[in-house]
């Protein structure tokens, strides 16, 4: 049906050509245990090495307490470290992106399962559980298109592509959910899916070359 067709709901996108970047200063709500982690995208390779293009991450460190979203192998994937261990643990969408088309993503965490979602569809699922039931708090600030490594930032990792809609909840969004706020703008969410929003960034703005976000709450 016309009405179930999804379409990119966004008046304008940031675009990122490897050497701008957006900077969220560190806060304690951008650290979470459970979260939900939602954006629009469109990269213009789909090919080459990994790509962390949202980062709250620092390569260099060795107490690693973070979380990034990164493209790799073709596909999108949700990585989060614990500090105890230094290891990972990752969830992946399984469909093979496709250059120059808008998507959306999510990543969800409800404290013992990552879940992946492309256009409102669960592609992968990862347990966590045990030390990566939680995420420790990391006192990097956030980077798009751009991440840490030993305490300075880097574009080593070039995205090339356009992002809209980056939100962050300090909850698991539930599928429904998902399915309905990757149709609608800032201004358009009602009720509960305003509950447990800590940002929402339009990326729609940008100022003497250095790229914006956009209000958000």
């Amino acid at each position: 049906n016309k009405s179930d067709t999804l379409k990119f709901p966004s008046e304008g996108s940031t675009e990122f050509d490897g050497t701008e970047y957006v900077q969220i200063p560190d806060s304690d709500n951008l650290s979470f245990d459970n979260y939900t982690v939602s954006f629009w995208a469109k990269f213009y390779s789909v090919s080459g090495g990994i790509y962390g293009f949202i980062n709250k991450y620092d390569e260099g460190t060795s107490s690693k307490r973070e979380w990034r979203v990164i493209f790799e192998g073709g596909v999108t994937k949700f990585v989060q470290y614990n500090s105890a261990s230094q290891a990972q643990k990752l969830v992946a969408n399984t469909t093979s992106e496709s250059a120059n088309v808008w998507n959306h993503y999510a990543f969800t965490h409800d404290g013992s399962t990552m879940t992946a979602y492309r256009n409102g569809i669960a592609e992968g699922t990862t347990t966590t559980g045990g030390a990566h039931s939680t995420l420790n708090k990391s006192d990097r600030d956030v980077l798009i298109s751009a991440y840490f490594n030993s305490g300075s930032i880097t574009n080593a990792q070039d995205f090339h592509g356009q992002l809209a809609n980056l939100a962050i909840w300090s909850r698991c969004l539930e599928p429904e959910e998902i399915q309905s706020i990757q149709n609608k703008s800032y201004s358009q969410l009602k009720g509960v899916e305003k509950t447990s929003l800590v940002s929402w960034w339009g990326l729609d703005s940008a100022s003497n070359g250095v790229v914006q976000p956009a209000t958000g709450e």
